[in-house]
Protein backbone atom coordinates (compact mmCIF):
# COMPACT_ATOMS: atom_id res chain seq x y z
CA UNK A 1 0.00 0.00 0.00
CA UNK A 2 1.32 3.10 -1.25
CA UNK A 3 1.04 6.34 0.76
CA UNK A 4 -1.31 7.77 -1.30
CA UNK A 5 -3.57 5.05 -0.46
CA UNK A 6 -2.91 5.61 2.64
CA UNK A 7 -4.00 9.14 2.67
CA UNK A 8 -7.26 7.90 1.21
CA UNK A 9 -7.69 5.37 3.82
CA UNK A 10 -7.47 7.33 7.01
CA UNK A 11 -9.58 10.09 5.34
CA UNK A 12 -12.15 7.88 4.60
CA UNK A 13 -12.00 6.54 7.95
CA UNK A 14 -12.24 9.68 9.64
CA UNK A 15 -15.04 10.60 7.48
CA UNK A 16 -17.15 7.66 8.79
CA UNK A 17 -15.54 7.50 12.49
CA UNK A 18 -16.95 11.21 12.36
CA UNK A 19 -20.58 9.33 12.21
CA UNK A 20 -19.79 7.25 14.15
CA UNK A 21 -19.09 9.66 17.29
CA UNK A 22 -22.08 12.09 16.20
CA UNK A 23 -24.46 9.05 16.58
CA UNK A 24 -23.04 8.14 19.66
CA UNK A 25 -22.84 11.13 21.27
CA UNK A 26 -26.50 11.85 21.20
CA UNK A 27 -26.59 9.01 24.35
CA UNK A 28 -23.57 10.68 26.21
CA UNK A 29 -24.17 12.62 29.67
CA UNK A 30 -23.47 16.42 29.51
CA UNK A 31 -20.26 15.53 31.18
CA UNK A 32 -18.71 13.66 28.53
CA UNK A 33 -19.20 15.99 26.38
CA UNK A 34 -16.18 18.14 25.88
CA UNK A 35 -14.25 14.73 25.61
CA UNK A 36 -17.25 13.82 22.96
CA UNK A 37 -16.24 17.45 20.86
CA UNK A 38 -12.51 16.83 21.18
CA UNK A 39 -12.70 13.96 19.57
CA UNK A 40 -14.31 14.66 16.79
CA UNK A 41 -12.19 17.67 16.30
CA UNK A 42 -9.00 15.36 16.44
CA UNK A 43 -10.82 13.65 13.63
CA UNK A 44 -11.84 16.52 11.68
CA UNK A 45 -8.13 17.43 11.92
CA UNK A 46 -6.78 13.96 10.23
CA UNK A 47 -9.04 14.35 7.57
CA UNK A 48 -7.72 17.77 7.29
CA UNK A 49 -4.33 16.48 7.37
CA UNK A 50 -4.58 13.86 4.76
CA UNK A 51 -7.22 15.89 1.97
CA UNK A 52 -3.67 18.74 1.82
CA UNK A 53 -1.81 15.07 1.09
CA UNK A 54 -4.43 14.01 -1.78
CA UNK A 55 -4.25 17.54 -3.13
CA UNK A 56 -1.08 17.42 -4.31
CA UNK A 57 -1.53 14.53 -6.20
CA UNK A 58 -3.35 16.30 -9.23
CA UNK A 59 -5.01 12.67 -10.31
CA UNK A 60 -6.60 11.84 -6.98
CA UNK A 61 -7.94 15.90 -6.57
CA UNK A 62 -11.41 14.49 -7.72
CA UNK A 63 -11.14 12.12 -4.96
CA UNK A 64 -10.43 14.51 -2.42
CA UNK A 65 -13.05 17.17 -3.20
CA UNK A 66 -15.73 13.88 -2.80
CA UNK A 67 -14.17 13.12 0.84
CA UNK A 68 -14.42 16.69 1.62
CA UNK A 69 -18.27 17.42 1.08
CA UNK A 70 -18.67 14.53 3.34
CA UNK A 71 -16.79 16.28 5.91
CA UNK A 72 -18.57 19.07 5.49
CA UNK A 73 -21.96 16.91 5.86
CA UNK A 74 -20.53 15.78 9.21
CA UNK A 75 -19.44 19.38 10.26
CA UNK A 76 -23.39 20.64 9.75
CA UNK A 77 -24.66 17.53 11.31
CA UNK A 78 -22.26 18.07 14.39
CA UNK A 79 -22.67 21.75 15.10
CA UNK A 80 -27.02 20.79 14.96
CA UNK A 81 -25.87 18.28 17.73
CA UNK A 82 -24.04 20.59 19.88
CA UNK A 83 -26.50 22.97 19.47
CA UNK A 84 -29.23 20.61 20.32
CA UNK A 85 -26.98 20.20 23.65
CA UNK A 86 -27.15 24.09 24.22
CA UNK A 87 -23.16 23.98 23.81
CA UNK A 88 -22.80 26.04 20.65
CA UNK A 89 -19.19 27.19 19.53
CA UNK A 90 -17.28 24.36 18.66
CA UNK A 91 -16.22 24.62 15.41
CA UNK A 92 -15.62 21.04 13.31
CA UNK A 93 -14.22 21.61 10.11
CA UNK A 94 -12.70 19.30 7.99
CA UNK A 95 -10.32 21.82 6.15
CA UNK A 96 -8.23 21.30 3.07
CA UNK A 97 -6.02 23.95 4.26
CA UNK A 98 -3.05 22.75 6.47
CA UNK A 99 -3.37 25.95 8.73
CA UNK A 100 -6.56 25.50 9.06
CA UNK A 101 -6.24 21.79 10.59
CA UNK A 102 -3.40 22.95 13.09
CA UNK A 103 -5.86 25.72 14.23
CA UNK A 104 -8.33 25.23 16.73
CA UNK A 105 -11.16 26.34 18.55
CA UNK A 106 -11.32 27.08 22.32
CA UNK A 107 -13.16 24.93 24.27
CA UNK A 108 -16.73 25.82 25.46
CA UNK A 109 -16.58 28.55 28.47
CA UNK A 110 -20.75 28.63 29.51
CA UNK A 111 -20.51 26.06 32.02
CA UNK A 112 -17.66 27.30 34.19
CA UNK A 113 -18.52 30.51 33.67
CA UNK A 114 -22.19 30.31 34.46
CA UNK A 115 -20.97 28.34 37.61
CA UNK A 116 -19.12 31.15 39.22
CA UNK A 117 -21.32 33.81 38.48
CA UNK A 118 -23.72 31.75 40.28
CA UNK A 119 -21.67 32.06 43.40
CA UNK A 120 -19.98 35.35 43.12
CA UNK A 121 -22.32 37.65 41.21
CA UNK A 122 -23.18 40.76 42.67
CA UNK A 123 -26.71 41.79 44.71
CA UNK A 124 -27.57 44.57 42.69
CA UNK A 125 -31.14 46.66 42.68
CA UNK A 126 -31.56 46.01 38.98
CA UNK A 127 -30.74 42.56 39.35
CA UNK A 128 -33.16 41.87 41.99
CA UNK A 129 -36.18 43.26 40.28
CA UNK A 130 -35.16 42.14 36.54
CA UNK A 131 -37.65 44.44 34.34
CA UNK A 132 -36.92 45.47 30.63
CA UNK A 133 -37.11 48.84 31.88
CA UNK A 134 -34.54 48.43 35.17
CA UNK A 135 -32.26 47.00 32.71
CA UNK A 136 -32.50 49.65 30.19
CA UNK A 137 -31.91 52.36 32.73
CA UNK A 138 -29.44 50.74 34.60
CA UNK A 139 -27.38 49.65 31.58
CA UNK A 140 -27.75 53.27 30.23
CA UNK A 141 -26.11 54.75 33.51
CA UNK A 142 -23.41 52.19 33.70
CA UNK A 143 -22.30 53.06 29.88
CA UNK A 144 -19.93 55.78 31.61
CA UNK A 145 -20.56 55.23 35.26
CA UNK A 146 -19.43 52.55 37.69
CA UNK A 147 -21.54 50.51 39.30
CA UNK A 148 -20.86 51.71 42.92
CA UNK A 149 -21.60 55.09 42.38
CA UNK A 150 -24.17 54.48 39.50
CA UNK A 151 -26.54 52.67 42.24
CA UNK A 152 -27.44 55.52 44.33
CA UNK A 153 -28.48 57.02 41.12
CA UNK A 154 -30.16 54.23 39.67
CA UNK A 155 -32.53 54.06 43.08
CA UNK A 156 -33.39 57.83 42.77
CA UNK A 157 -34.34 57.87 39.03
CA UNK A 158 -36.73 54.60 39.68
CA UNK A 159 -38.59 56.29 42.99
CA UNK A 160 -39.09 58.94 41.24
CA UNK A 161 -39.86 57.54 37.16
CA UNK A 162 -41.03 54.20 37.44
CA UNK A 163 -41.78 53.16 34.34
CA UNK A 164 -41.43 54.38 30.38
CA UNK A 165 -44.80 56.29 31.21
CA UNK A 166 -43.59 58.01 33.72
CA UNK A 167 -40.24 58.57 32.04
CA UNK A 168 -42.21 60.40 28.98
CA UNK A 169 -44.01 62.83 30.68
CA UNK A 170 -41.34 63.96 33.08
CA UNK A 171 -40.61 67.45 32.62
CA UNK A 172 -37.01 68.04 30.93
CA UNK A 173 -35.18 70.32 33.58
CA UNK A 174 -36.56 67.80 36.63
CA UNK A 175 -35.39 64.73 34.46
CA UNK A 176 -32.23 65.98 34.13
CA UNK A 177 -32.11 67.30 37.71
CA UNK A 178 -32.30 63.59 38.59
CA UNK A 179 -29.35 62.82 36.84
CA UNK A 180 -27.28 64.98 37.78
CA UNK A 181 -23.35 64.21 38.72
CA UNK A 182 -23.58 61.00 36.11
CA UNK A 183 -22.58 63.69 33.24
CA UNK A 184 -23.63 62.98 29.27
CA UNK A 185 -26.58 64.37 29.48
CA UNK A 186 -27.14 63.07 26.26
CA UNK A 187 -27.82 59.96 27.54
CA UNK A 188 -31.12 60.51 29.27
CA UNK A 189 -32.45 62.72 27.05
CA UNK A 190 -32.21 59.76 24.63
CA UNK A 191 -33.98 58.01 26.89
CA UNK A 192 -37.01 60.49 27.07
CA UNK A 193 -37.64 60.26 23.38
CA UNK A 194 -37.70 56.40 23.45
CA UNK A 195 -39.68 56.57 26.12
CA UNK A 196 -42.22 58.60 24.33
CA UNK A 197 -41.81 55.95 21.39
CA UNK A 198 -42.22 53.11 23.55
CA UNK A 199 -45.38 54.48 24.95
CA UNK A 200 -46.86 55.69 21.42
CA UNK A 201 -46.22 52.35 19.91
CA UNK A 202 -45.86 49.73 22.22
CA UNK A 203 -48.33 50.41 24.50
CA UNK A 204 -46.05 51.38 27.58
CA UNK A 205 -43.80 47.86 27.58
CA UNK A 206 -40.52 48.02 26.25
CA UNK A 207 -40.37 45.73 22.75
CA UNK A 208 -39.59 42.02 23.33
CA UNK A 209 -37.48 42.32 19.58
CA UNK A 210 -34.18 43.26 19.39
CA UNK A 211 -34.86 44.98 15.99
CA UNK A 212 -37.09 46.91 17.63
CA UNK A 213 -35.20 47.98 20.70
CA UNK A 214 -31.86 48.60 18.61
CA UNK A 215 -34.36 51.47 16.35
CA UNK A 216 -34.79 53.57 19.65
CA UNK A 217 -33.36 56.66 20.61
CA UNK A 218 -30.16 55.88 22.31
CA UNK A 219 -30.07 52.13 22.09
CA UNK A 220 -26.82 50.79 20.21
CA UNK A 221 -25.95 47.11 20.19
CA UNK A 222 -24.79 46.47 23.24
CA UNK A 223 -27.59 48.20 24.83
CA UNK A 224 -30.12 46.06 22.81
CA UNK A 225 -28.49 42.64 22.83
CA UNK A 226 -28.26 43.73 27.47
CA UNK A 227 -32.12 44.05 27.23
CA UNK A 228 -33.24 41.79 24.82
CA UNK A 229 -30.96 38.44 26.24
CA UNK A 230 -31.61 39.69 30.65
CA UNK A 231 -35.00 40.95 30.03
CA UNK A 232 -36.82 38.37 27.10
CA UNK A 233 -34.10 35.76 27.03
CA UNK A 234 -33.43 36.13 23.60
CA UNK A 235 -30.11 34.78 22.38
CA UNK A 236 -28.58 37.90 21.40
CA UNK A 237 -24.95 39.15 22.45
CA UNK A 238 -24.40 42.19 24.50
CA UNK A 239 -20.65 43.07 23.62
CA UNK A 240 -19.19 46.13 26.05
CA UNK A 241 -15.69 46.65 26.71
CA UNK A 242 -15.48 44.21 29.52
CA UNK A 243 -16.40 41.69 27.14
CA UNK A 244 -14.13 42.32 24.78
CA UNK A 245 -11.50 42.66 27.14
CA UNK A 246 -12.29 38.85 28.07
CA UNK A 247 -11.96 37.51 24.67
CA UNK A 248 -9.36 39.44 23.64
CA UNK A 249 -7.60 37.64 26.54
CA UNK A 250 -9.13 34.23 26.09
CA UNK A 251 -8.35 33.89 22.20
CA UNK A 252 -4.83 35.75 23.03
CA UNK A 253 -5.93 38.42 20.10
CA UNK A 254 -4.17 41.39 19.37
CA UNK A 255 -6.41 42.67 17.07
CA UNK A 256 -7.53 46.22 17.45
CA UNK A 257 -10.31 46.08 19.57
CA UNK A 258 -11.44 49.89 18.85
CA UNK A 259 -11.80 48.64 15.25
CA UNK A 260 -15.57 47.81 13.67
CA UNK A 261 -13.95 44.70 12.15
CA UNK A 262 -12.46 43.42 15.36
CA UNK A 263 -15.45 44.02 17.35
CA UNK A 264 -17.66 42.33 14.60
CA UNK A 265 -15.22 39.10 14.92
CA UNK A 266 -15.93 39.04 18.89
CA UNK A 267 -19.50 39.29 18.62
CA UNK A 268 -19.01 35.98 16.66
CA UNK A 269 -17.74 34.59 19.26
CA UNK A 270 -19.25 35.65 22.15
CA UNK A 271 -22.75 34.15 20.21
CA UNK A 272 -20.80 31.03 19.15
CA UNK A 273 -19.94 30.38 23.18
CA UNK A 274 -23.34 31.50 24.04
CA UNK A 275 -25.82 28.61 25.16
CA UNK A 276 -29.10 29.59 23.68
CA UNK A 277 -31.17 28.26 26.68
CA UNK A 278 -29.62 31.17 29.01
CA UNK A 279 -27.94 33.89 26.53
CA UNK A 280 -28.83 36.50 29.85
CA UNK A 281 -27.03 34.46 32.48
CA UNK A 282 -24.13 34.36 30.05
CA UNK A 283 -24.23 38.23 28.90
CA UNK A 284 -23.95 38.95 32.35
CA UNK A 285 -21.35 36.55 33.31
CA UNK A 286 -18.98 37.42 30.95
CA UNK A 287 -19.54 41.76 32.21
CA UNK A 288 -18.91 40.64 36.06
CA UNK A 289 -15.80 38.50 34.94
CA UNK A 290 -14.70 41.57 32.95
CA UNK A 291 -15.34 43.94 36.09
CA UNK A 292 -14.20 41.79 38.84
CA UNK A 293 -11.82 39.46 37.58
CA UNK A 294 -10.74 40.19 33.96
CA UNK A 295 -9.90 44.11 35.06
CA UNK A 296 -7.73 46.40 32.66
CA UNK A 297 -4.10 46.40 33.30
CA UNK A 298 -3.26 43.65 35.20
CA UNK A 299 -6.41 40.95 35.39
CA UNK A 300 -6.62 38.50 38.39
CA UNK A 301 -6.25 35.24 36.82
CA UNK A 302 -5.58 33.05 39.69
CA UNK A 303 -9.33 33.92 40.59
CA UNK A 304 -10.80 33.16 37.20
CA UNK A 305 -13.08 30.24 36.14
CA UNK A 306 -11.35 30.24 32.57
CA UNK A 307 -7.77 30.71 33.30
CA UNK A 308 -7.06 26.94 32.32
CA UNK A 309 -8.63 28.00 28.82
CA UNK A 310 -7.18 31.43 28.64
CA UNK A 311 -4.41 31.00 25.61
CA UNK A 312 -3.68 34.87 26.78
CA UNK A 313 -3.09 33.76 30.54
CA UNK A 314 -1.29 30.49 29.18
CA UNK A 315 1.18 32.78 26.62
CA UNK A 316 1.69 35.13 29.87
CA UNK A 317 0.85 38.16 27.92
CA UNK A 318 -2.85 38.68 29.47
CA UNK A 319 -2.14 41.87 31.12
CA UNK A 320 -0.61 42.93 27.54
CA UNK A 321 -4.33 42.61 26.12
CA UNK A 322 -6.58 43.80 24.49
CA UNK A 323 -4.89 46.51 22.23
CA UNK A 324 -5.97 49.75 21.79
CA UNK A 325 -4.47 52.63 19.50
CA UNK A 326 -3.07 55.58 21.56
CA UNK A 327 -5.80 58.05 22.24
CA UNK A 328 -5.84 61.15 20.51
CA UNK A 329 -4.62 64.59 21.93
CA UNK A 330 -7.86 66.54 23.27
CA UNK A 331 -7.73 69.98 22.40
CA UNK A 332 -7.59 72.41 25.64
CA UNK A 333 -10.15 74.97 25.57
CA UNK A 334 -9.97 78.37 28.26
CA UNK A 335 -13.27 78.48 30.05
CA UNK A 336 -13.69 81.99 31.95
CA UNK A 337 -16.50 81.51 34.89
CA UNK A 338 -18.14 83.93 36.53
CA UNK A 339 -19.47 83.10 39.78
CA UNK A 340 -21.89 86.33 40.84
CA UNK A 341 -24.42 86.26 43.90
CA UNK A 342 -26.84 88.62 44.27
CA UNK A 343 -29.91 88.86 47.05
CA UNK A 344 -31.86 87.16 44.94
CA UNK A 345 -29.40 84.52 44.40
CA UNK A 346 -26.49 82.82 42.09
CA UNK A 347 -26.20 84.02 38.13
CA UNK A 348 -26.88 81.37 36.10
CA UNK A 349 -27.13 80.63 32.43
CA UNK A 350 -28.90 77.87 30.34
CA UNK A 351 -26.62 76.44 27.75
CA UNK A 352 -27.67 75.68 24.11
CA UNK A 353 -30.17 73.58 23.22
CA UNK A 354 -28.10 71.76 20.83
CA UNK A 355 -24.63 70.46 21.90
CA UNK A 356 -22.03 69.92 24.64
CA UNK A 357 -24.16 69.94 27.96
CA UNK A 358 -27.31 70.80 25.94
CA UNK A 359 -30.15 72.63 27.77
CA UNK A 360 -28.16 72.55 31.16
CA UNK A 361 -27.37 75.41 34.07
CA UNK A 362 -24.47 76.92 34.80
CA UNK A 363 -22.77 80.08 35.95
CA UNK A 364 -22.40 82.85 33.63
CA UNK A 365 -19.40 81.82 31.42
CA UNK A 366 -17.37 82.35 28.05
CA UNK A 367 -15.40 79.65 26.27
CA UNK A 368 -12.49 82.05 25.84
CA UNK A 369 -9.73 83.53 28.27
CA UNK A 370 -11.07 86.46 29.39
CA UNK A 371 -9.20 89.50 31.89
CA UNK A 372 -10.99 90.77 34.71
CA UNK A 373 -11.72 93.69 33.09
CA UNK A 374 -12.99 92.02 29.75
CA UNK A 375 -15.51 89.76 32.14
CA UNK A 376 -16.69 92.91 34.08
CA UNK A 377 -17.56 94.49 30.49
CA UNK A 378 -19.27 90.75 29.50
CA UNK A 379 -21.35 90.62 32.48
CA UNK A 380 -22.33 94.99 31.95
CA UNK A 381 -23.32 93.87 28.22
CA UNK A 382 -26.18 91.55 29.76
CA UNK A 383 -27.00 93.71 32.59
CA UNK A 384 -25.19 92.88 35.31
CA UNK A 385 -22.88 95.42 37.14
CA UNK A 386 -20.85 93.17 38.89
CA UNK A 387 -17.88 93.94 41.39
CA UNK A 388 -15.44 90.55 40.70
CA UNK A 389 -13.60 90.67 44.12
CA UNK A 390 -11.54 87.07 44.01
CA UNK A 391 -10.42 84.86 41.88
CA UNK A 392 -11.54 81.32 41.11
CA UNK A 393 -9.14 78.32 41.76
CA UNK A 394 -8.07 76.98 38.44
CA UNK A 395 -9.90 73.60 37.64
CA UNK A 396 -10.15 71.37 34.47
CA UNK A 397 -12.99 68.80 33.20
CA UNK A 398 -11.96 66.41 30.77
CA UNK A 399 -14.84 65.83 28.24
CA UNK A 400 -14.25 62.91 25.21
CA UNK A 401 -12.96 64.99 22.91
CA UNK A 402 -11.75 68.71 24.36
CA UNK A 403 -10.28 69.26 27.88
CA UNK A 404 -12.01 72.50 29.50
CA UNK A 405 -9.29 75.07 31.52
CA UNK A 406 -11.64 76.91 33.91
CA UNK A 407 -10.91 79.96 35.74
CA UNK A 408 -12.63 83.37 36.26
CA UNK A 409 -13.92 85.49 39.59
CA UNK A 410 -15.97 85.43 42.09
CA UNK A 411 -17.81 88.90 43.19
CA UNK A 412 -21.34 90.27 43.75
CA UNK A 413 -23.74 92.23 41.85
CA UNK A 414 -27.25 94.21 42.51
CA UNK A 415 -29.90 91.83 41.44
CA UNK A 416 -31.76 93.16 38.16
CA UNK A 417 -33.88 92.24 34.86
CA UNK A 418 -31.99 89.55 33.47
CA UNK A 419 -32.56 88.21 29.42
CA UNK A 420 -34.24 85.31 28.32
CA UNK A 421 -31.47 82.27 29.35
CA UNK A 422 -30.34 83.90 32.42
CA UNK A 423 -31.80 83.54 36.17
CA UNK A 424 -30.82 84.25 40.04
CA UNK A 425 -31.04 81.10 41.54
CA UNK A 426 -31.93 81.10 44.92
CA UNK A 427 -30.00 78.14 47.03
CA UNK A 428 -33.06 76.29 46.99
CA UNK A 429 -33.62 76.10 43.48
CA UNK A 430 -29.96 75.66 43.00
CA UNK A 431 -30.29 72.18 45.13
CA UNK A 432 -34.13 71.42 43.67
CA UNK A 433 -34.48 72.55 40.24
CA UNK A 434 -31.91 73.73 38.09
CA UNK A 435 -28.87 71.12 37.39
CA UNK A 436 -25.47 72.38 36.84
CA UNK A 437 -23.04 69.74 35.54
CA UNK A 438 -20.00 68.43 37.11
CA UNK A 439 -18.15 70.57 34.91
CA UNK A 440 -18.65 73.40 37.75
CA UNK A 441 -18.48 71.32 40.41
CA UNK A 442 -15.13 73.11 42.00
CA UNK A 443 -17.03 76.14 41.78
CA UNK A 444 -21.13 74.90 42.39
CA UNK A 445 -21.47 71.53 44.22
CA UNK A 446 -24.26 69.04 42.78
CA UNK A 447 -27.29 68.83 45.25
Amino acid sequence: MNAIQICMFVTVFSVLSRYFLLAAGRFLPSEALPLFLGTLELSAGCAALTDCALALHWKLCIASVLLSFGGISVLAQSRAAVQEYGLSGKRLLPCKALQAALSCTLTLIAAPLLQWFDANKRLLPFRQEPSAYHIWVSEIMLQQTRVAAAIPYYERFIAALPDPAALAACEPDALRKLWQGLGYYNRVNNMQKAARIVCEQYGGDLPADYDALRSLPGIGDYTAGAVASIAFGIPVPAVDGNVLRVFARLYNDDADVMAPATKKAFTVRVLDQMPKATPGPYNEALMELGALVCIPGTPHCEECPLADLCRGYAAGRADQLPVKPAPKAKGKVPVTVALIESEQGLLLQRRPARGLLAGLWQPAAWEKALTRDELTAALAGIGVQAALDEPLPPAKHVFTHKIWELGGWKGTAPACALPDGYVWAAPEDLAEVYPVPNAFGAYVKAK
